[in-house]
């Protein structure tokens, strides 16, 4: 009888995982086709021909790049090598028109020498291998939408490995809502629609840094040693993710906190074969990888740290110009802070007209929202963990003090870059995916409590606990709703860059006579 009862319970054990396997493979597809579709609201097939040239930048990097040269083929008009500063856009454009001549916008102009100033990695990983093997240049809107759609598996792998170092209890319903929604947070379904040169390092960047992560976190066995392969390959990836936006590089410091229990046990940095080892598998191939982006600075620019920005041909001086304090704290309050215009009727959100006191000096692009209140989840989640990581924190302490410990050092990373964002690269939207991630980790422990080590609680606490954790995914639930209509609501609204209305006209109008 009780081998009948066993092999029932094993078949139906089986069956169900089968069906959560399932059913996680469907939502993991399910977003990679929106984001595809979102990638193609724009119709980028048809429009191609006529994006400007400074929205394809990579391939002429990688036409360069395979000519054996660092600078573009094309040679610099000579007004500009006569000019005292042609770095001023006022002074550049008068100058311009006076020779008959123009400037590349949105390339970096040093020594008489135009120069790519996106990164590196999108053109050695994907358009000159490309380029190699087919002898053709890939279009950037194809090279953006394919790794923004292979960033969603990497985001569930992300999650899942989360969860299996912090909360393995953590049900898997609530692991694919967080999943969901954080795809919409890192600007996913925008970065596709926005499919030109200034997407690429971002969906590359977020693939990298997300993928690396995941090996960090899986990389620790359970008693306590390293899998070395996984921390060499963790270390490369975020090397790699420097030469998308070097932003992404501020990732590598979490393993301070990811690895804490291992720096405290003398896992890492000691005067011994296994931490040396260790160090040696997390340091040495991230230095290596990044070393390749400071040489090919030195090279162009004279300097390894000077990756072009400052020598950019854009709508401001940024080697002569800085912003004020007050600049960088308004450019961070629209980055963060900023709410969306919702409204009931379709497109359902409007751009944010910005009309504050910095609004003459502040460049501010077509903005939807701060990345608080346009994401619910970041807000709530914070909100909720803090209560819960007092009222209902893991039995064990040290679990408890690594979060804490992730949690502010993931905070204080996503603030820096915030604010260097903000003082540096500007007010745009796509910057938000920049810091995302990090404000991202502190939400969502809150929803990852609930699934902590049920055995270690008293039997009576089992079923407030059930009915706390559906109470909990029910909010996860409406939240995870609330970002997917914000989300898509950003693609569908007007006077973004590559507006849907104005570059796919036949298929917004269908869209909105469904609403109407």
């Amino acid at each position: 009888m009780d081998r009948k009862q066993d092999k029932v319970h094993t078949a139906h054990f089986s069956l169900r995982s089968l069906f959560r396997t399932a059913g996680s493979a469907c939502v993991i597809l399910l977003c990679m086709l929106l984001i595809l579709l979102a990638g193609l609201s724009s119709d980028p097939a048809h429009n191609w021909a006529d994006w400007g040239r400074h929205e394809k930048q990579y391939e002429e990097m990688t036409a360069a790049l395979a000519a054996g040269s660092l600078s573009l083929t094309e040679e610099p008009a000579p007004f500009l090598a006569e000019m005292d500063n042609p770095y001023d856009p006022a002074a550049r454009s008068i100058a311009g028109n006076e020779a008959d001549a123009y400037a590349l916008i949105d390339t970096a102009y040093y020594n008489g020498k135009y120069y790519v100033y996106f990164g590196l990695t999108p053109a050695l990983l994907l358009y000159l291998p490309v380029f190699l093997l087919t002898g053709r240049l890939l279009p950037t809107w194809i090279a953006v939408i394919l790794t923004a759609v292979l960033c969603v598996p990497a985001v569930f792998l992300f999650l899942r490995c989360l969860c299996a170092r912090y909360a393995p209890k953590t049900p898997a319903g609530i692991r694919l809502l967080l999943g969901v929604s954080l795809t919409g947070i890192l600007g996913l379904p925008y970065l596709a629609a926005f499919c030109t040169t200034y997407s690429m390092p971002a969906v590359m960047g977020i693939l990298l840094t997300l993928t690396g992560l995941s090996c960090f976190l899986t990389a620790e066995r359970p008693d306590g040693s390293f899998r070395r392969p996984l921390l060499v390959t963790g270390s490369v990836l975020l090397g790699l993710s420097v030469g998308c936006r070097p932003v992404f590089g501020a990732a590598f410091l979490l393993l301070f906190a990811l690895y804490s229990d291992g720096i405290r046990r003398g896992a890492f940095f000691r005067i011994k074969k296994e931490a040396l080892t260790n160090t040696v598998a997390v340091l040495l191939p991230a230095f290596l990888t990044g070393s390749i982006f400071l040489v090919h600075n030195a090279l162009r620019f004279g300097s390894p740290l000077e990756f072009g920005f400052r020598y950019l041909f854009t709508t401001r001086d940024l080697l002569h110009g800085h912003h004020s304090v007050g600049e960088i704290l308004e450019g961070a309050r629209l980055l963060f802070l900023n709410p969306p215009v919702v409204r009931r009727v379709f497109p359902f959100m409007e751009i944010v007209d910005y009309a504050g006191r910095y609004r003459d000096t502040l460049y501010v692009e077509p903005l939807f929202g701060g990345l608080l209140p346009l994401h619910p989840l970041l807000p709530a989640g914070a909100a909720a963990g803090l209560l819960l990581l007092i009222a209902a924190c893991p039995a064990d302490k040290r679990a408890r003090a690594n979060r804490i410990g992730l949690s502010l050092l993931s905070l204080a990373l996503g603030a820096v870059i915030l604010f260097l964002d903000a003082g540096i690269a500007g007010i745009s939207q796509r910057y938000e995916s920049d810091f995302a991630l990090f404000f991202f980790l502190p939400a969502v422990f809150a929803f990852l409590l609930p699934g902590r080590d049920p055995e270690t609680s008293p039997s009576g606490d089992g079923k407030s606990r059930q009915i706390f954790c559906r109470l909990l995914t029910f909010l996860l639930l409406i939240l995870t709703s609330a970002e997917v209509f914000l989300s898509f609501a950003g693609i569908l609204c007007d006077g973004r860059y590559f507006a849907m209305r104005d570059w796919n006209p036949d298929a917004y109008n269908r869209i909105a006579a469904f609403f109407h």
